[in-house]
Formats: C-alpha cells, sequence, structure tokens
C-alpha cells in the first residue's frame, strides 16, 4: 500500500495544515471551480421558469458589481488583517499569534474570497445570448445578440 508515515512525520504534517494559511483558501478555489461548473449545467437546463430571466446586460452588471465590491471588501479585510498582526506582535506573545493563524474563520474569509473570485467571472464569461437565469420581479427579457461575436 506504501510506506506507513511514523507519528512524528504525521505530527508535523498535521501542525504544517493546522499553521497554513493558503491550504483552505486552495480548497475554496476548487470549490469555486465546481461550484461555476454546477451553475453552468442548470443553466444549460429548462430551469429556472421562464418568468425568472433578465437579460444578459442586466446579468453582467449585476455580476460585475459583486467582482467589484469583492475587492474592496477583501481590500479591507486585507488591510484589517495586517494592522491587527502588526499592533498583536508588538503588544502579544507569539503563542496567541499562532492561536490567531490557527483561527478558522481567518482561514475561510480569504477561501470565501478565492471561491466567488472563481465563480463570478466564469459566470460573466458563459452568460448567454439569449438568456441569464435570474430571480426578480421585472419577467421575461430577451436580447439577441450581435457584433462579432453573434452567432
Amino acid at each position: 500500500m506504501g510506506v506507513p508515515m511514523s507519528w512524528a512525520a504525521r505530527f508535523r504534517l498535521r501542525q504544517y495544515i493546522k499553521a497554513s494559511l493558503w491550504i483552505v483558501p486552495m480548497f475554496g478555489l476548487v470549490l469555486g471551480v465546481l461550484l461555476a461548473e454546477l451553475a453552468l449545467a442548470v443553466d444549460r437546463t429548462d430551469w429556472p421558469p421562464s418568468g425568472w430571466h433578465y437579460s444578459a446586460t442586466t446579468a453582467g452588471d449585476v455580476l460585475t458589481a459583486i467582482v467589484g465590491a469583492m475587492v474592496a471588501l477583501l481590500g479591507f479585510v486585507v488591510t484589517i488583517g495586517v494592522l491587527v498582526v502588526q499592533q498583536a506582535t508588538g503588544t502579544l506573545s507569539p503563542r496567541y499569534m499562532r492561536l490567531w493563524y490557527r483561527d478558522r474563520l481567518q482561514k475561510a474569509v480569504p477561501a470565501t474570497f478565492t471561491g466567488t473570485w472563481v465563480v463570478l467571472p466564469e459566470m460573466v464569461r458563459a452568460r448567454g445570448p439569449l438568456r441569464v437565469p435570474g430571480c426578480g420581479p421585472s419577467g421575461p427579457r430577451t436580447r439577441p445578440r450581435t457584433g462579432p461575436l453573434a452567432p
């Protein structure tokens, strides 16, 4: 089956995973890719009902606004995180800082950002020429595709 790992090697690996700030965001990135593919597969079906569709322009504008908001929020979170670390290293012990870096929420926020950044550009890129799923009171709208990429 393979060479078994010693207890010390397993312990070091577990400690590295707990202290690493890139492993959980990488899982968020992979999950974002899978969710984007799932959303595109659902979009190719007959769901949602025809009364729940927006135009491609409206959907693109909404997705672009969400991407912009995520960029602003990421900048804010990174700035606050750097300030917390800067202030804490002067007043707190390394033991407390190790606990802060191992916090699950500290790792879940970048995972959410990376997953969202993968899903939204894929949705902007893949929006269809005649319909894009949406849920709103405006009713069905269609718009023929024009321009150099028109079928």
